[in-house]
């Protein structure tokens, strides 16, 4: 564990920490728009599918 004057001290370990950290946050977003966009996707194929289904049954009572 390094304290604030000794990461001020040495910037070259406060450079990688941020890279690091920069990677990291690139990553967790990219993780998080292919889940949403997943999720997303489920939920718009769900909701389509219920649609048609509904048509569907609509026209069995009413034809």
């Amino acid at each position: 564990m390094y304290t604030e004057i000794q990461i001020f001290e040495t910037p070259s370990l406060l450079f990688m920490s941020i890279e690091v950290n920069i990677a990291a946050i690139i990553g967790y977003m990219t993780l998080m728009n292919r889940v949403l966009s997943q999720s997303f996707l489920h939920t718009n194929t769900y909701s389509l599918g219920l649609r048609r289904n509904m048509k569907g049954v609509g026209k069995k009572y009413s034809g």
